[in-house]
């Protein structure tokens, strides 16, 4: 039985072992392929004091860093997005329902009036009958 780390960080719940894999392969092949961000590749730089090889270390945890930090965020927006959404359904749901309850006193309304007038029709007839 596996336990579940209450301690775990909000990242380590949302990125497997195995996406983060992905992320350093994924880092290691720009840099294979020279594409390499200047502004994160400067800043490796300057942490480590000059030494090209520990810049290239800590240029691939800052950019395994910043994937990450880019999977949460768009798990974050599909989040607020799925609310949103819920709530655009919830608000048509609502503005259906009274709209169709005012229909349905619209008609309620107009079926009165129709048998308000034929019972007057009728009574005006009645005297007019009566009348002759």
């Amino acid at each position: 039985m596996k336990f579940r780390n209450p301690f775990q960080s909000a990242t380590e719940k949302v990125i497997s072992t195995s996406e983060e894999n992905r992320l350093y392969e994924k880092v290691t092949v720009a840099i294979e392929n020279n594409d390499i961000d200047k502004g994160v590749w400067t800043k490796a730089f300057t942490q480590a004091d000059g030494d090209t090889t520990k810049q290239k270390v800590i240029y691939i945890e800052l950019m395994v860093e910043h994937y990450k930090n880019l999977i949460i965020a768009k798990q974050e927006l599909e989040e607020v997005r799925a609310i949103e959404d819920a709530k655009t359904r919830e608000r048509v749901a609502e503005e259906s329902r009274k709209k169709s309850l005012e229909y349905k006193k619209r008609k309620e309304l107009m079926q009165d009036r129709a048998f308000l007038f034929g019972l007057v029709t009728f009574f005006c007839l009645i005297a007019y009958l009566l009348a002759i």
